[in-house]
């Protein structure tokens, strides 16, 4: 069984970070080019069985990224194996002499400043949670999906 934990609806589409319950070793990313108004109908049709997404956090970034699209560079990386308010921290030092380089050429464009930050960002992480409170720290539209229903904070 799978438990969708966080989807994102950006320009290019949705994605979410799935759990699948019976291989907890296993994480699933899912992508598709699916608006947030359209959701609730694919959750009724079960194409996303509503015990499935029973839970799972609904974040609207498309208007936040239209503005200041570098937040999608700088957006740390959801880790739905972790609990809430979990990080895991990127460390330069793991990446070798290369890796060094690379992420040099990465910051360098700016991009990236949020790794070398003491922030939460770049290449940090975090549980589904704190990605959905990243998120709204920047103004994006935060929903949930109880008893089947897509409900959209106001």
């Amino acid at each position: 069984m799978q438990k969708y934990m966080i989807m994102t609806f950006g320009l290019g589409g949705n994605g979410a970070e799935i759990l699948d319950i019976d291989n907890p070793d296993s994480i699933i990313h899912s992508s598709w080019y699916l608006k947030p108004e359209e959701l609730q109908k694919y959750v009724c049709n079960e194409h996303y069985k509503p015990f499935e997404m029973e839970g799972c956090i609904l974040v609207d970034l498309r208007e936040v990224v239209e503005k200041s699209p570098s937040l999608a560079l700088k957006a740390p990386l959801c880790n739905p194996r972790l609990k809430d308010d979990e990080i895991d921290r990127f460390d330069l030092k793991s990446v070798g002499p290369i890796g060094v380089e690379m992420m040099r050429e990465f910051t360098a464009g700016g991009g990236g400043a949020a790794v070398a930050s003491a922030f939460i960002g770049g290449l940090d992480e975090v549980s589904p949670k704190m990605l959905g409170m990243w998120w709204k720290s920047h103004g994006a539209r935060m929903g949930t999906v109880k008893d089947g229903k897509v409900v959209w904070e106001v």
